[in-house]
């Protein structure tokens, strides 16, 4: 909700502020989900050690092989290279193991539908897979799998190759999985969120000046209105000429202020003050060509008791003027369209509700 101001407040509020304004919003950003991205870490460990996992049951169906055909290999080489593989193979599944366990746990932390349903389909994998898995070592404890080295050590190559090989082996269908979750948390990984921002406008002197123009001409125009409308009812108190006089005075300042600016709101509000020339003059406000062909206004005092002076006033200011409420309206919109105090939260009122 804007906060309310009238012209005059939120000027005196900016001068005290060094011509800025700080004021706080709501913006949607958006922003990383940390609980993903930790959980992208495990997708990508466990998508990494599934390949590897299919790299090295190649080299350990390689061995097997070479086992029977000591006749280009001596038996040692052999034995040798395929005790290396099998235990690089270990150190994968005990990996597998950690990083899988680590993937369900982080998961809880991300509630979708779409993930749970990849992940439903990767438990349900391991399950199917459940009496190999174990003949090598992977087994299912307190809801979490382990790795046993001993059962690995014994694990016939077999059940390896069945397990890593082919399209349709666990390996595969695990990598297939993978790649679905990595692609889901890609979509998750950011999130718009409304946010309490803090935003500090700088206004410089030109716009303050304009601004202040066009804030003293209203209400110089509605004041100089409420008196023609007693001068009118005559009914104008005496201690109110004084008053009349020298907010004359002050529309004429406002006004020439205002005339150093570019300003389609000023090019307006002197359209309407030059449409009324002849009856302003009559209240002692004139325009004076200087020797470059530019207007100004000027302003003598005229005698209040003067019937061309009343006429004027009343014409200008009486009740019910459109002269005054064109005036307050063309100052109403320059002061916002120079400030633009909407977009600091702001709304200008004429009284506070």
């Amino acid at each position: 909700m804007a906060i309310q101001y009238t012209a005059i407040d939120f000027l005196t509020k900016l001068s005290q502020s060094n011509y800025t304004y700080t004021n706080a919003y709501r913006k949607k950003v958006n922003e990383s989900n940390k609980d993903v991205e930790a959980l992208q870490v495990d997708v990508a460990g466990l998508k990494k050690t599934v390949k590897d996992l299919g790299k090295s049951s190649k080299g350990l169906t390689l061995n097997s092989g070479l086992e029977n055909l000591k006749i280009y290999y001596k038996k040692t080489a052999v034995e040798s290279k395929g005790e290396a593989s099998k235990t690089r193979f270990g150190k994968q599944l005990k990996t597998l193991v950690k990083t899988f366990n680590s993937l369900n746990k982080n998961a809880e932390k991300v509630p979708d539908k779409e993930l749970e349903k990849q992940l439903e389909k990767l438990e349900n994998l391991f399950d199917k897979n459940e009496k190999d898995l174990k003949k090598i070592g992977l087994k299912k404890k307190d809801g979490k799998y382990v790795f046993d080295s001993e059962v690995f050590e014994e694990a016939d190559n077999k059940v390896i190759n069945r397990l890593m090989e082919g399209k349709d082996s666990f390996i595969k269908q695990t990598e297939k999985i993978m790649r679905k979750i990595e692609t889901r948390l890609e979509d998750l990984q950011y999130n718009i969120v409304d946010r309490n921002m803090m935003r500090t406008t700088k206004y410089d002197n030109d716009e303050i000046t304009l601004a202040s123009s066009f804030a003293l001409a209203k209400e110089t125009t509605n004041i100089l209105g409420l008196c023609g409308s007693l001068m009118e009812e005559g009914a104008l108190p005496e201690e109110f000429k004084e008053e009349v006089t020298e907010d004359l005075g002050l529309f004429v300042t406002a006004y020439n202020n205002a005339d150093k600016y570019e300003s389609e709101d000023f090019n307006t509000l002197k359209t309407l003050c030059e449409e009324k020339e002849t009856e302003l003059a009559k209240v002692g406000i004139s325009f004076v060509e200087d020797a470059e062909g530019k207007k100004t206004m000027h302003y003598d005092a005229k005698d209040f008791d003067d019937p061309d002076f009343q006429n004027a006033y009343v014409n200008l200011f009486g009740k019910d003027s459109d002269f005054v409420k064109n005036i307050a309206d063309c100052c109403n919109k320059g002061f916002n369209n120079t400030l633009t105090p909407e977009k600091v939260g702001v709304s200008i009122v004429d009284v506070y509700v």
